[in-house]
């Protein structure tokens, strides 16, 4: 079981806005650390305890020969049953656009493999703070005879993930442990020394320059998800990733590129008009805010107040069937990890 990472391919830049020894570690290959008291993580300081509350730290583990890639068992046991929580932190490079919700997905899907088909999945977002800095997260929970729990945050230049599994805890205490977890990591603090690059920078495919409708329209429609950022986030917040959690910058993104598109249709390609056309059929249907937040696999964050229509959703697109598809990406935005 891996981290999941998933760059982009196939994109050209069009455009651009701007081994020594850890303390009581024996040996530096990858593989299980032998360590005496604290672990002290190589590059980012964090500190691995040997104990939280009543956990005692059962093994850690290095990925890589540097060492930046290290995760930790925490185990708790009596009679009844046990309970084990594992902490990693890892390397997460530039805060390209889908970075959180890709590597959560990816560990979700390691969760699932283990835990097996048909059990319901509860997911939610999270954000954590420490000094002014927030880091924003994804957890997901599946409970069968166990619950079984994966967070991740994304912090800066480093993601920092908890995977619990308990037979001992319910869900409300799974809460209160991982709670007990980020006091005592603080992972938060990371962005402070590792923080990323919140100019942006804007990558384009070669198949949004087809014609020049489609290519103003994706180049305004990606310019203005760093501005909705910069307008509606904390320079703090962006320094730990681009916020692309947030479904209304999705929104605003999708109404401006057909505010752009409208028109002109005698310089576009037919295949340009199809794709404006099954956009503002979902626009003009209600559903865009719903349509936005299944592409993205619930994996977003909701404006205050809103209440997703999921049942006639539903219903709308089993009838209407829409064909645009977020994956399908036009352009990509970066925060690059600062010098």
């Amino acid at each position: 079981m891996r981290h999941l990472d998933l760059p982009g391919t196939g994109l050209c830049i069009i455009l651009c806005a701007f081994l020594c020894l850890a303390p009581g570690c024996l040996h530096a290959q990858p593989g299980d650390l032998v360590v005496e008291g604290n672990y002290v993580h190589q590059v980012t300081r964090v500190v691995f305890p040997e104990q939280i509350e009543q956990y005692r730290r059962k093994g850690i583990r290095a990925y890589d020969a540097g060492r930046s890639d290290v995760g930790a068992s925490y185990e708790w046991r009596t009679q009844a049953g046990q309970s084990l929580i594992t902490v990693y932190v890892y390397p997460a490079g530039d805060g390209r656009e889908g970075r959180l919700r890709d590597a959560y997905l990816g560990s979700l899907n390691d969760m699932r493999n283990t835990v097996g088909p048909g059990v319901a999945l509860v997911q939610f977002p999270r954000s954590n703070s420490q000094d002014g800095y927030r880091i924003n997260g994804f957890t997901g929970t599946l409970e069968s005879m166990a619950i079984s729990r994966v967070t991740v945050f994304e912090c800066g230049q480093w993601f920092f993930k908890m995977r619990t599994t308990t037979n001992l805890l319910d869900t409300a205490e799974v809460s209160v442990l991982e709670s007990r977890v980020l006091e005592s990591f603080k992972p938060a603090s990371m962005v402070k020394d590792f923080p990323l690059n919140i100019t942006g920078s804007i990558l384009v495919t070669k198949d949004a320059m087809r014609d020049t409708v489609m290519a103003a329209a994706t180049i305004g429609s990606t310019l203005q998800k760093l501005s909705w950022a910069r307008q509606h986030v904390d320079s703090l917040e962006r320094l730990s990733g681009f916020p692309d959690l947030y479904l209304a910058m999705h929104q605003e993104s999708i109404n401006k590129f057909l505010d752009l598109a409208q028109g002109n249709e005698g310089k576009r390609k037919s295949s340009t008009t199809k794709y404006i056309k099954e956009w503002m059929r979902i626009k003009e249907s209600g559903f865009l805010m719903e349509y936005l937040a299944e592409q993205c696999q619930g994996v977003v964050r909701l404006p205050k107040g809103t209440v997703l229509d999921e049942e006639r959703y539903r219903e709308w697109k089993r009838k209407y069937k829409p064909k645009v598809d977020l994956s399908e990406r036009f352009s990509l935005v970066t925060y690059k990890m600062a010098e």
